[in-house]
């Protein structure tokens, strides 16, 4: 067997093809992470909301008209897309 350069480049591709491999290992990982921080977020909000809504609803359950409920409801809605 030749140890000389021409040997080289074919320890050099299977190199490439690992590292490729393994980068594309590295970006799965990070990409389902993400996705499953974006659904805890988003299940976490969801609670966070119906929470809120059921605090309002009781609290405010026969001294206001829904009219107004659902205008207050809309204002803290829109105040916090803004952010």
């Amino acid at each position: 067997m030749e140890n000389g350069p021409a040997s080289q480049p074919r320890s050099d591709v299977k190199q490439a093809i690992g590292y490729t491999a393994f980068l594309a290992d590295v970006k799965a990982r990070i990409t389902t992470a993400r996705t499953r921080a974006v659904l805890a977020v988003n299940s976490e909000l969801i609670r966070v909301y119906w929470e809120i809504g059921r605090k309002i609803l009781a609290r405010h359950r026969g001294c206001c008209p829904a009219r107004t409920m659902a205008a207050a409801i809309r204002k803290v809605t829109l105040s916090h897309k803004a952010r």
